[in-house]
């Protein structure tokens, strides 16, 4: 039997399980676990979670490429994240964490509003945060059909149907503590197969090479704006608000920033060595296969195809994290029922997603606008955790408004002048920053 049969059965039976253990264990959710697992999330659950959105599975794939491309400067991305990890872990999540348990906080909407009392802002970010996150999809659902039409298991196109029906099908049940129960499967995975690649290379490769490493040199603009994106992006996802509405309390939120960093950063490391070796072994790679190549190269045969499946479900637990994040926070229809409004958002979710995946495939494109797309909401979201009284203190609607029109009108900008580059998140945080400065309250108290 070939690798790709055995790829295939192995996804088939995968598949067939998660439908089937998401209508088993959907028997017994309550609403809450339906929307927000109860909001008693422990600290391990939070930690895997976040790690598999931090290290989503499709890093395993855009990171090796940029590393191939940008070298050592791909690692400030990294630790200015870890900065931003920690000023939401220590500074803006002991601000959110009780208010949100009291005043029921669902979405990113909720403290939007809660801080300005505006339904003209709330839209604003529920709608452009939703965008953001579409986006994200599009990188991850593109990213999976061009991975099995380049192993030629199935086409591009029935690619992209099978995996967006199985996850809205098993996501139809169980939602959001399936979201964190596949995130934290999803982390799993992705540690076992670095783990088991990175194990099976070590024994095959002298690791003495390693010293004489030598990375292609950036400019330093390319360096800003990785750093720029590393501390900014955080502040615009869904998913990083929700998560902190689930903990159970402060102390497991500061528990699980300690544990994660040193995870994420072991990640890397590891896959800047896994680069290294595919790299001087194979010449002229298409680097978007560097992981996958690996799994190739180093994993014993028995256990490649099994590998190969972990990883593609491990992507496949990426979207469904997008999906639920965007279904739960659009009402386009006006339904009461907000479990019957999430499956029917997810539907159309997964139509749209698949019409705009079918028509745009250039995935190195849609990261770069992706990336720069998700900091349209960041200095907006930044204004209202800023200061003291996060409680009781409002904050200023023309500044929002402003600095998030700003931080488009910066986008366009940049796109127009020097197109997609890495260095696309220079200009909405400085436009974002420098909307905040027009304050028409103000003005009209004057």
């Amino acid at each position: 039997m070939d690798l790709n049969t055995q790829i295939v059965i192995y996804l088939f039976i995968y598949f067939t399980f998660i439908v089937w253990y998401s209508i088993f264990i959907s028997r017994k959710q309550s609403k809450e676990d339906f929307l927000i697992s109860s909001r008693n999330r422990n600290w391990f659950s939070i930690w895997m979670s976040k790690y598999a959105t931090s290290i989503w599975a499709a890093w395993f794939i855009t990171y090796t490429a940029y590393i191939y491309e940008f070298g050592l400067g791909v690692f400030s991305v990294v630790i200015w994240y870890i900065v931003a990890m920690f000023i939401l872990a220590f500074y803006i999540a002991p601000k959110l964490h009780k208010i949100s348990k009291k005043e029921k906080f669902l979405k990113i909407w909720d403290i939007v509003f809660f801080k300005t009392k505006s339904k003209l802002v709330e839209s604003i970010s529920n709608i452009s945060s939703t965008l953001i996150l579409f986006v994200w999809l599009l990188v991850v659902v593109v990213w999976w059909a061009n991975l099995i039409s380049y192993f030629g298991i199935l086409s591009y196109e029935v690619s992209l149907l099978s995996i967006l029906a199985v996850v809205w099908v098993y996501l139809y049940f169980i939602w959001y503590k399936w979201v964190v129960t596949t995130d934290i499967l999803q982390s799993s995975i992705i540690v076992l197969v670095l783990f088991v690649v990175s194990y099976y290379l070590f024994n095959k490769s002298d690791l003495t090479i390693l010293a004489d490493v030598e990375f292609k040199e950036i400019s330093i603009w390319t360096a800003v704006g990785f750093l720029i994106y590393g501390i900014f992006s955080t502040f615009s996802f869904i998913d990083r608000y929700q998560l902190m509405f689930s903990w159970a309390d402060e102390k497991n939120i500061k528990r699980w920033f300690l544990f994660v960093v040193p995870l994420m950063l072991f990640t890397v490391l590891l896959l800047l060595i896994v680069w290294f070796f595919v790299k001087n072994e194979i010449a002229g790679l298409d680097p978007s296969f560097v992981f996958l190549k690996a799994i190739e190269l180093y994993v014993p045969q028995t256990f490649i195809p099994i590998a190969m499946v972990m990883f593609f479900a491990a992507v496949m637990s990426s979207i469904d994290s997008y999906i639920y994040w965007i279904s739960s926070h659009i009402n386009f229809l006006k339904i009461k029922d907000k479990i019957k409004n999430v499956r029917i958002n997810a539907l159309i979710t997964v139509i749209l997603s698949f019409i705009f995946a079918y028509f745009i495939r250039n995935i190195i494109d849609i990261t770069v606008f992706a990336a720069g797309f998700s900091l349209i909401l960041s200095i907006p979201m930044i204004y209202l955790f800023w200061g003291k009284n996060f409680e009781t203190k409002q904050k200023g609607v023309s500044r929002f408004i402003f600095s998030f029109i700003f931080s488009i009108i910066g986008l366009i900008v940049w796109i127009s002048i020097f197109w997609l580059t890495p260095t696309i998140a220079l200009f909405p945080i400085l436009f974002g920053g420098i909307g905040l400065f027009i304050n028409l309250e103000k003005i009209n108290n004057a």
